[in-house]
C-alpha cells in the first residue's frame, strides 16, 4: 500500500469507529499508527511473520465490531472498497508491507456494482495471499518457560495468595496485578509460587523479566532494551524491531494479542519502566512486584504485603530449618523471628546460617545480639543480605531524603508523624510531610494510622550503623544530641500543655500560647486527650531518654503518669510499667536523679491503688536517692491532683 494510501485508511477507519464505538475511535487511530510503523519496519522475506504479528490486534478490533454490530459490517465493506477503488492504492506481490493491510480486507467481498478497480485490486490481493506460505502468517514461537524456582516454604500467605489465584482466572480481563513491599517481605517469592501454580492456565509461556529497580550494584534496566530481548526470544531479529520504544511496545502487545501468557515483571523502578512491557489484550496476567507503591489506572489490583505475623514468622523459620535437616522449637524460632522483625529475607539468611554452622544451636545465635545483627545487616556470601537489601533502597533516594531518614531513626518512639519529625530532623512541617510520604511510598515506612508511620527495626539498626560510604549526614555526636534535645522539649512542652487543658486546671488561651510553633492544634480538653492518646507510646518512649535532659524528661515522665491516673483503670498499670520501665533503666546506668524521680512516680502509683505500705517506700526512697544526687524533685501539682482524682 502507498503512502498515499494509508491516511485515507486510518481517516475512514476511526471514522468507522467514531459512529459506532467512540470511546474507542482514539485507541484505533494509535493502534494503527503502531501497526504502520512495525510494517515498515520489515524489510525482507524471511521477517514476514512480523506484519502478521502487526495486524492481528487490527483484525480483533474488527471482528468484534462486526460481531457485535450488524450495521458495521456494511460500513466496513463500504470503506474497504473504496480503498481497493482509489487510483493510489497500489500492490505489488509479494511484498511484506503490504501483506499485512491486505489480510485485513481479506474477507471482504465487494457487493455487486462496484467499481471495477476495485474488483481488480480484490483479485490481485487475494492471489497475492494464495503465494505466501501459510505458515509465514502462523509460523508458532517458541514456547518461553522462564519462571524461577519455586520456594517450597511459603508461610503467612494464603489471604494474598488467594488473590493471586483469582487474578489468575480472570484472563478475560487481562488483570495486572502489583504486589508491593518493603524490602525483603517476599514478594518475589509469593509472585513466582504463584506462577507456578497458574503455569498451566497459560500454555503459550510464564516469562520472569528482572527489572533491576533497585539493584544493589546495577542501573534499573531500560524499556527499550529489555522489548528488544523479549521480541528477540520471540523470533523477531533485532535488525527487524522498530528503533523506538513506541514501536516494539506496540509489536510486544501485537506478539501478546493472541497469547496466553503469565509475566512477572519483578523489581519495578517507576511505572514509566514497566508500562511499555504491559499486555494490550484479554488472555494474559501480569504480576508486577515493588518496593515502589505504583499508582496508574491500568493496575487492576494493588496487593501490599508486610511483615509476617509471630507466628507465622515462627512457623516459616521452623520450615525453613526443616528442610536443611535442622529442627528447633517453636519457643526458639520465636526469638528468632522477633530478632528478625519478622522479615522472611531475614529469616532465610539466619537458617542459612545455621546450616552453614552446624555446630550451632538458636541459643548460640541468639545470645550474642550484636554478633546477630551484625551478620544479618552485612553482605553476605552466596546470597543477598538484608543490609544489601536496605541500602539499595537507600541508595534510591535522593540525598536530602536519605538524611531526613537517618535522622528519623533517632526518633526514640515507634510513631512518626510530621510535626514530631519536622523538629527532629529540622525541615518544615510541609516538608517533613512530603517527605514521609515519599518514604511511605517507597515501603521504607509503614503507616499505622492516618499520618503516622513506623519505621522496621531492623531498618533502625542499619541506618545506625552507618555504613561507610553510605551516609551522607556527616553530623557529629554533640549536634545529633542537639536535635534529641529540640525533640525532648517538643514533646514536654506540647504534653503539660495538653494535660493542663485535659485537667482543666488552667486556661485554654493562655495554654495555647506554651506550645511549641509546630505543635498541633489544642483547642479544647477533647482535642488534647486525643493528642496524648496518639503520642502516649512516644512519650513514654521519652520517659526512657538515657542522655543527660532530666528536666524535661521529669516533666514528661510527670505529666504522662498524670494523665494515665486520671483515666483509672486499666490505665494505672501502663503507668505502672512505664514507670518500672524507666526506674530500671535509671538505675542500669547509675542514673540517681532519674531513679529518684521514677521512685517518687512509683509512690504515687501505690497511693491510687490502695498500697500505702509500698507508697511510704517508694516516696521514702525516693527522697533518699534525691540527696545523694544533689537534685531536688520538681514540682508534682499536677501528680497530687492526679492522686486525689483516683482515691
Amino acid at each position: 500500500m502507498t503512502t498515499d494510501a494509508w491516511p485515507q485508511l486510518r481517516q475512514r477507519m476511526a471514522q468507522l469507529f467514531l459512529g459506532v464505538r467512540p470511546q474507542e475511535a482514539g485507541n484505533v487511530t494509535d493502534e494503527l499508527d503502531e501497526a504502520r510503523e512495525m510494517i515498515l519496519a520489515v524489510e525482507n522475506d524471511e521477517s514476514r511473520h512480523i506484519e502478521h504479528e502487526a495486524t492481528v490486534v487490527l483484525q480483533r478490533r474488527l471482528r468484534d465490531l462486526v460481531h457485535d454490530e450488524a450495521s458495521a459490517n456494511e460500513k466496513l465493506q463500504d470503506i474497504l472498497v473504496d480503498l481497493l477503488a482509489s487510483p493510489s492504492t497500489t500492490y505489488d506481490a509479494p511484498d511484506p508491507r503490504s501483506l499485512a493491510l491486505l489480510q485485513l480486507a481479506d474477507s471482504a467481498t465487494p457487493p455487486p456494482g462496484s467499481p471495477r478497480r476495485a474488483m481488480e485490486n480484490l483479485i490481485t490481493h487475494q492471489s497475492i495471499l494464495q503465494d505466501v506460505p501459510r505458515e509465514t502468517a502462523t509460523a508458532p514461537l517458541s514456547t518461553a518457560r522462564m519462571l524461577p524456582p519455586d520456594l517450597p516454604a511459603i508461610t503467612g500467605r494464603s489471604r494474598e495468595l488467594g488473590d493471586l489465584l483469582d487474578a489468575g482466572t480472570r484472563t478475560d480481563e487481562s488483570p495486572i496485578t502489583l504486589i508491593h513491599g518493603m524490602p525483603g517481605v517476599g514478594k518475589t517469592a509469593l509472585a513466582v509460587h504463584a506462577a507456578h501454580t497458574l503455569a498451566s492456565r497459560f500454555p503459550d509461556g510464564q516469562l520472569f523479566i528482572n527489572l533491576r529497580g533497585h539493584a544493589p550494584t546495577d542501573d534499573p534496566a531500560a524499556p527499550a532494551q529489555l522489548l528488544g530481548a523479549l521480541l528477540v526470544s520471540a523470533g523477531i531479529p533485532l535488525e527487524v524491531q522498530p528503533p523506538s520504544i513506541h514501536g516494539r511496545a506496540g509489536l510486544w502487545r501485537s506478539w501478546l494479542a493472541t497469547r496466553n501468557v503469565l509475566l512477572i515483571l519483578d523489581d519495578a523502578a517507576d511505572f514509566s519502566q514497566v508500562q511499555p512491557l504491559l499486555p494490550g489484550y484479554p488472555g494474559c496476567l501480569t504480576l508486577i512486584t515493588s518496593r515502589v507503591r505504583l499508582e496508574a489506572p491500568e493496575i487492576s489490583r494493588s496487593l501490599p504485603l508486610d511483615v509476617l505475623g509471630t507466628d507465622d514468622s515462627a512457623a516459616l523459620f521452623c520450615e525453613m530449618l526443616r528442610q536443611r535437616g535442622r529442627m528447633t522449637s517453636l519457643s526458639q524460632a520465636a526469638k528468632v523471628a522477633r530478632l528478625c522483625g519478622h522479615l522472611p529475607l531475614a529469616l532465610a539468611m539466619v537458617s542459612g546460617l545455621l546450616t552453614a554452622h552446624p555446630t550451632w544451636t538458636v541459643d548460640d545465635l541468639v545470645e550474642d545480639l550484636d554478633y546477630f545483627s551484625r551478620r544479618l545487616l552485612r553482605p553476605g556470601t552466596g546470597m543477598r543480605s538484608v543490609g544489601q537489601a536496605l541500602g539499595a533502597s537507600l541508595r534510591s533516594l535522593e540525598p536530602s531524603q536519605q538524611t531526613f531518614l537517618r535522622r528519623l531513626s533517632l526518633h526514640p518512639g515507634p510513631d512518626l508523624e510530621k510535626r514530631a519529625c519536622s523538629v527532629l530532623t529540622g525541615v518544615t512541617v510541609d516538608r517533613a510531610d512530603e517527605y514521609l510520604e515519599n518514604l511511605y511510598q517507597r515501603s521504607l515506612l509503614r503507616e499505622v494510622s492516618p499520618g503516622r508511620f513506623r519505621m522496621h527495626e531492623l531498618l533502625i539498626s542499619y541506618l545506625e550503623a552507618a555504613p561507610e560510604g553510605e551516609s551522607n549526614d556527616a553530623e557529629t555526636a554533640q549536634e545529633r544530641e542537639r536535635r534529641m534535645r529540640r525533640l525532648v522539649d517538643y514533646y514536654q512542652r506540647t504534653a503539660t500543655a495538653a494535660y493542663l487543658m485535659e485537667a482543666h486546671l488552667q486556661p485554654i488561651e493562655e495554654l495555647r500560647i506554651s506550645l511549641p510553633e509546630s505543635a498541633p492544634p489544642l483547642n479544647d480538653a477533647g482535642q488534647a486527650a486525643d493528642w496524648f492518646a496518639m503520642e502516649l507510646d512516644n512519650l513514654a518512649a521519652c520517659t526512657q531518654f538515657d542522655e543527660d535532659h532530666p528536666a524535661a524528661v521529669a516533666q514528661i515522665s510527670t505529666v504522662v503518669t498524670a494523665h494515665l491516673l486520671r483515666l483509672r483503670g486499666s490505665a494505672v498499670h501502663t503507668a505502672e510499667r512505664v514507670i518500672g520501665l524507666g526506674r530500671q533503666r535509671a538505675a542500669e546506668r547509675s542514673d540517681l536523679r532519674a531513679e529518684a524521680l521514677f521512685t517518687h512516680m512509683s509512690g504515687i502509683v501505690a497511693v491510687a491503688q490502695g498500697e500505702l505500705f509500698q507508697a511510704l517506700n517508694d516516696v521514702g526512697r525516693a527522697r533518699v536517692l534525691s540527696v545523694e544526687s544533689r537534685w531536688r524533685l520538681g514540682r508534682f501539682v499536677w501528680i497530687t491532683s492526679a492522686g486525689r482524682g483516683c482515691r
